[in-house]
């Protein structure tokens, strides 16, 4: 666990306001004056290393269909001190790889053991309510930290592009490749191929050993991944 203090009681409110409203529900946004949910980034990522640690303890009350609505609306366009936190270069540093590698522990006790092994970016039939915002888990990210190196091109931020946790975030993946859930490699696949611009040499590596490595992949995961490899993923 995180060794960054926290007030366990606004925490826990925390958890109940993210995964108790209506995700996406429109004219609904983070309300930083409401005592419940004016959070820094900073704080919001010591919040997520908590809940991404041990998911199974901190959201057994809530349903499937509250899960993905909840981490939807953590890495979507209604919470900006959400998972677009690992990239905002104003939290401190030690704080976002914390966070970023707590994102496994998500995926092998929450979305590897909920999501069907659906795949995606094909629409197959058999998806569970958590398959969407697992496929999506990176993408939110990706266009995230696009967003910060715009803004220090233009010079409208003098922060740099945020690439020191991109050795962290491409570790994540590559232990999330291991999991034996298609629907958790699809979604690292993704991430890995919205990264193959930033990273060539390091998505390469990663996608070749996992395909050197992994005898019993199915062809449409094999021909997705040659796509990652590639950087041709939507």
């Amino acid at each position: 666990m995180p060794t960054t203090p926290i007030d366990q009681q606004l925490y826990e409110r925390w958890i109940e306001w993210v995964f108790s409203h209506p995700a996406g529900e429109p004219g609904f946004e983070w309300d930083r004056d409401n005592d419940s949910g004016g959070i820094s980034a900073g704080t919001a990522v010591v919040y997520m290393t908590w809940l991404f640690k041990a998911p199974t303890k901190h959201l057994e009350s809530y349903s499937d269909t509250q899960i993905s609505g909840g981490l939807t609306f953590l890495i979507g366009e209604y919470f900006f001190d959400g998972l677009s936190s690992l990239v905002n270069p104003g939290v401190p540093l030690v704080q976002r790889q914390r966070c970023a590698h707590s994102i496994f522990n998500l995926f092998q006790e929450c979305f590897a053991a909920r999501c069907s092994p659906s795949l995606c970016h094909l629409a197959e039939s058999g998806e569970k309510p958590l398959n969407g915002v697992c496929y999506m888990w990176w993408d939110f990210l990706h266009h995230s930290d696009a967003h910060w190196e715009w803004c220090h091109q233009r010079e409208l931020l003098p922060y740099p592009a945020c690439t020191e946790v991109y050795d962290d975030l491409l570790s994540v993946m590559s232990k999330i490749l291991t999991l034996p859930n298609d629907a958790c490699r699809e979604s690292a696949l993704h991430g890995l191929g919205h990264w193959k611009e930033r990273c060539p040499t390091q998505v390469d590596a990663i996608v070749d050993y996992f395909l050197n490595s992994t005898s019993d992949l199915r062809p449409e995961l094999r021909t997705y991944a040659l796509k990652a490899r590639a950087g041709r993923v939507l």
